[in-house]
């Protein structure tokens, strides 16, 4: 796994503007988000990864 995973995010309410512009504009995109607001971003141990294991099933879950 590399690069960053917008998805897991703590996002501010202050930022509700920029969303609802870029979303005007179809704009979908929450790696262009996060070039477009200041942001801080949490490195992972090589023993943390699994917190960004995705889970779909209960048997992926269960698997964990």
């Amino acid at each position: 796994l590399k690069g960053v995973e917008p998805l897991c995010g703590i996002y501010s309410k202050d930022i509700i503007g920029e969303i609802e512009s870029m979303l005007a504009y179809r704009n979908l995109s929450v790696r262009a988000l996060i070039k477009r607001v200041p942001c801080n971003y949490v490195k992972l141990e090589e023993d943390e990864l699994f917190f960004l294991t995705n889970i779909n099933t209960i048997e992926e879950f269960l698997k964990l």
